[in-house]
């Protein structure tokens, strides 16, 4: 044993001894070029200052390139040293010669808050043909000083560990709080106004690991009280702070970086200064399920709804919410609010993920242990006493959904606090995806408001419980006067007598998106965009109407053309079988057709047993077959077992009485299956 020790010794010695005398390989920062071809990113060689100009989707990056490349294979790191005068690190790209290597293994970040990243280089690899520096991701301007760059062999090749702190864990350390113990849930939520969701604390990048720098990504500068200042003076008297420590734990224990938690109470403080209130809310997704995710380049961890992570994800819970249930007691009264989770699903189940079915063994399991995560969630924020013993708590459904926390399988966690738990969940009933951003307020939304609010009457407000709306929203390029038709609706649903129910605007900044996603300001001039919007919900919210000028209204009335007699089709469909078929889309019928109509279909027999099925799929996603639907007449064909028709003319029409044309404008899609049959042509005919 001793001559097994002394071999090894013997070995790092000579390690040591073989590192210093390979002499480093210094960059010739000098040979960096002025500015790239596109004039975003300048070197300054005498002060070494990258100077960052540019649209936030353009390119900024610079790199070197010596003549043969540079031969790595005596060195095993390479080490940058540099500097950051802003909030913003950059991105160091070594460019291998095996151009087979990955971007994730060959980019890498600096952070703003050090001044020196080694990086081990990639083993196997002979050669570097260079190395870009780039700046980081949505950012418009910003500048950093790279002081120098080597290559070098070391004893000990470990990348820096960017999460490293000495900081303490972060507790609140007052004795007592103020809080007011006769105010109960329905009451609370009455009072909590319109809300304004901030997204930035839900960052969950897996390709690279940007530490502590977590608002960039989103395309948002870095949090400050005059930002929430402003939130405030629009209007918004409750602030959502989701949060995503996922990429921001220094353990396997779950010990979230105690400067993410600092950041969180910062921005929690701020507003609260201002008079807000603030919803802290857990946002768990499971990325580290993905294939792309790789745990030796990011640390990251998300909840899973199902029996395989059930103890992992208690254990995730109960760690996570006792540091911040720890880090917000006494010092917080009534006005900051736990949330449990976030639109958590089941990612191992992908048939029902979000969309659990009451029949399914594997949604029902599924239910119970979404309520067991609410269950360990609350039993451990108020085990942490002192004013979180008494503190209201949002508690949301499966999948966040209106269906799932309406649903008999869902059950409220039991609590020791009287009348202070408040069911929640999540509505995009103008789209929540980017086919849907020209969407209009049509009769089949107008549909699923009514039902939502029938959901919630059944199951909660006529109990006497309250209800708090926590994401709803619109898209930015949805046409105005559509969204504030919708909102006016929606809102005066939520405000009818014998409801108690709350709504937070959803404000994803949409980085990289042109059409900017839910964001409605610009981050540059601080200025808000579609401020007759913004203003119909927050008066909506407070349950007033805000006065709209007869030229806004004029000048935003969105017309539509009528597709009378206009082929549906892009182009003629062949369907063989029922594994394939044509669709059309749903927006197309709103308000561009009569209130009743005819669909005139034409087509080509291919075969004695031609057979067409016309469906669609609600704004539930539940699938209607047309010819099963109430007044629906059919000529050309005749209706087969039910649910098809069997095709015997060249054109075949089904009626559309005016509930079903609610229905079809509602609708996810409309579909046209069948069997050997041509669809030449859709036409909607009176």
């Amino acid at each position: 044993m001793k001559k097994l020790i002394l071999t090894f010794v013997s070995l790092l010695f000579a390690a040591c001894i073989f590192a210093q005398n390979v002499k480093p390989y210094v960059f010739d920062l000098n040979s960096i070029p002025s500015s790239n071809e596109q004039k975003t990113i300048s070197f300054n060689k005498v002060t070494r200052t990258f100077t960052v100009n540019g649209d936030a989707e353009e390119w900024k990056g610079l790199g070197i390139w010596p003549y043969g490349g540079v031969n790595i294979s005596e060195y095993n790191i390479v080490r940058i040293k540099y500097k950051v005068p802003g909030d913003y690190g950059f991105h160091l790209v070594l460019e291998y010669e095996d151009d087979e290597i990955s971007w994730t293994d060959k980019t890498f970040y600096c952070p703003s808050y050090l001044t020196e990243m080694v990086i081990p280089l990639k083993s196997g690899q002979k050669k570097i043909n260079g190395i870009h520096f780039a700046a980081s991701w949505n950012i418009d301007s910003m500048k950093f000083t790279v002081e120098s760059v080597t290559f070098e062999r070391v004893a000990n090749p470990v990348k820096t560990n960017i999460h490293a702190s000495n900081e303490a864990p972060v507790i609140d350390t007052a004795q007592s709080g103020t809080f007011d113990d006769k105010l109960t849930a329905w009451d609370f939520v009455q009072t909590l106004g319109p809300g304004y969701q901030y997204q930035s604390f839900c960052f969950n990048e897996i390709s690279l690991d940007f530490g502590m720098d977590i608002y960039h990504p989103w395309g948002e500068p870095k949090a400050t009280k005059e930002f929430f200042d402003f939130v405030k003076a629009k209007g918004f008297t409750t602030l959502r702070l989701p949060f995503n420590p996922g990429n921001h734990f220094v353990d396997d224990k779950h010990t979230i970086d105690p400067r993410f938690i600092k950041e969180l109470k910062q921005v929690a403080d701020w507003a609260i200064e201002d008079g807000m209130n603030v919803i802290l809310c857990g946002f768990f997704w499971p990325r580290q399920l993905e294939e792309d995710y790789n745990p030796d380049r990011v640390r990251y961890e998300g909840i899973v709804v199902n029996e395989k992570y059930q103890k992992q994800g208690e254990e995730f819970l109960r760690d996570v919410w006792k540091q911040i249930a720890t880090a917000f007691n006494n010092s917080y009264d009534e006005r900051l609010i736990f949330e449990t989770l976030n639109e958590c699903g089941d990612d191992l189940h992908p048939e029902h993920n979000h969309k659990p079915q009451e029949d399914c063994p594997v949604c029902k399991k599924d239910f119970d242990i979404i309520n067991r995560y609410n269950q360990v969630t609350l039993d451990t924020i108020r085990a942490t006493g002192g004013n979180n013993a008494k503190r209201f708590v949002m508690v949301e459904a499966y999948g966040g959904a209106v269906e799932t926390l309406c649903s008999k399988s869902f059950k409220l966690p039991k609590d020791k606090a009287k009348n202070k738990l408040i069911p929640t969940f999540h509505s995009y009933l103008m789209g929540a995806v980017e086919d849907d951003m020209k969407m209009f307020y049509s009769s089949g939304v107008k549909k699923a408001v009514s039902k939502t609010f029938e959901l919630l009457d059944k199951s909660y407000f006529s109990k006497h419980i309250p209800v708090c709306i926590s994401e709803m929203g619109t898209f930015r390029a949805t046409p105005v006067l559509e969204k504030i038709n919708f909102v006016n609706d929606f809102m005066a649903e939520a405000n009818k007598k014998g409801r108690s129910c709350a709504t937070v605007h959803h404000f994803d900044p949409g980085a990289g998106q042109k059409l900017m996603g839910f964001r409605y300001y610009n981050r540059k001039t601080m200025e808000w965009e579609q401020s007759e919007y913004l203003d119909t919900y927050i008066y909506a919210a407070q349950g007033k109407k805000f006065p709209l000028s007869e030229d806004f209204i004029k000048k935003n009335e969105a017309k539509v053309q009528s597709i009378v007699g206009k082929n549906l089709l892009k182009a003629p469909v062949q369907i063989k079988d029922f594994d394939n078929s044509a669709s059309i889309k749903p927006d197309l019928l709103i308000r561009s057709v009569p209130a009743k109509y005819k669909l005139e279909i034409n087509v080509e027999k291919l075969a004695a047993d031609s057979i067409l099925q016309l469906g669609f799929a609600d704004w539930e996603e539940k699938w209607h077959d047309f010819v099963k639907e109430k007044n629906v007449t059919v000529k050309g064909g005749i209706i087969k077992d039910g649910w098809c028709i069997a095709v015997k003319d060249d054109v075949v029409t089904v009626t559309v009485d005016e509930a079903l044309a609610a229905e079809l404008e509602g609708a996810k899609g409309i579909f046209i299956n069948g069997q050997n049959v041509i669809i030449k042509s859709v036409k909607v005919v009176e």
